[in-house]
């Protein structure tokens, strides 16, 4: 996990009141205002939650009244192994994995989806190879979730494969997982940025199938332990989603895409990540609006339908029990209440 993100010193002087006064002042605050509420959030390398980080680094969060303190980790399971350990209250992740948890026995809820992952995720394929040679072949993929299985049941379906017509490996790390493929170990995988676009330029590969061309088919949003939910007020939440949808505008302005850039080498992608990759990475996801989200998670909206579709397959594939449903992991209404606010 790289270094929290800090807001340097103010470049403005301006002549220091006595001692005394600051004191004063300092005091009259403390006891006129509430403390601000702590939120650690944890997300994975992932273009589509950085704004987060900016929320961090612009003071966005405290102008809400609510300290959030972003956790950048390696993947889905450290922060959910953070989350059972109280490490990490909650997460940015794909909806699916919320699911594909919960089937396992975590009792996780789903608190608002705010993007969908739009081109960033990539099936790979070696370059000459027919989707016909895959019958019989191991791929790799990077996360043996409902979400990527999904998304890869959608891929193989568009060219008359099914899901037992190819063995899924699951490679965590997508750094080794795009070695892999450039190795030659695996025909095609499952990867997203920046490692796919690796795994294209230098092993060789083609795109036969992004996230962008099923849209909606890996939405993205907040999610907790029910227990951990329980223990947090409504405004406190729906503080965290307002200024969530805060740092999404300011990372979308124009003026803003220098200091963005600094963010997301500093924050994520390191310092010598090319600024055209910053920008393919930012422009494969699709962030919500506060309409656009109002709309998709409102009751009978977009995220219930998703939901519904991944339940079907899900069912049909023997993943679970003909009587499940993933409606009990919906709890969305601070979300629709910060939706309503901007």
């Amino acid at each position: 996990m790289r270094p929290t993100l800090r807001r340097g010193p103010d470049r403005h002087r301006h002549p220091m009141p006595s001692r005394f006064l600051v004191l004063a002042i300092l005091a009259a605050l403390a006891s006129a205002l509430p403390a601000a509420e702590r939120l650690r959030l944890g997300i994975s390398p992932w273009a589509a939650w950085t704004p987060a980080l900016a929320g961090q680094v612009r003071g966005i969060w405290q102008e809400e009244g609510i300290d959030v303190v972003v956790q950048v980790y390696p993947d889905d399971a450290a922060i959910l192994a953070d989350m059972e350990k109280g490490a990490c209250d909650l997460a940015l992740a794909m909806i699916g994995n919320f699911v594909g948890e919960r089937i396992k026995g975590r009792d996780l809820v789903i608190l608002g989806e705010v993007d969908w992952s739009h081109g960033g995720d990539k099936v790979v394929i070696r370059r000459g190879l027919s989707t016909a040679d895959l019958r019989g072949t191991t791929i790799g993929i990077y996360l043996d979730q409902p979400s990527v299985r999904f998304f890869l049941h959608r891929a193989l379906g568009s060219y008359r494969l099914n899901d037992h017509d190819v063995v899924c490996e699951e490679v965590t790390d997508p750094i080794e997982l795009a070695r892999r493929f450039i190795d030659g170990r695996y025909p095609m995988i499952v990867n997203y940025d920046p490692q796919a676009l690796r795994a294209v330029r230098q092993g060789n590969g083609t795109v036969v199938a992004s996230s962008a061309t099923f849209p909606g088919v890996i939405p993205e949003g907040f999610g907790m332990l029910r227990a951990r939910r329980a223990e947090l007020s409504e405004e406190s939440l729906a503080a965290l989603f307002r200024g969530w949808f805060r740092c999404v505008a300011w990372s979308q302005q124009r003026e803003n895409w220098d200091a963005y850039v600094e963010i997301l080498r500093q924050g994520v992608f390191g310092p010598h990540s090319s600024e055209a990759d910053l920008l393919t990475m930012v422009a494969a996801v699709s962030i919500h609006d506060p309409a656009t989200a109002a709309r998709r998670n409102a009751p009978g909206g977009g995220l219930e339908a998703y939901l519904r579709d991944l339940g079907t397959y899900l069912r049909e594939s023997g993943a679970v029990d003909a009587g499940w449903s993933p409606t009990p992991l919906i709890d969305t209404g601070a979300f629709l209440k910060a939706c309503k606010a901007r």
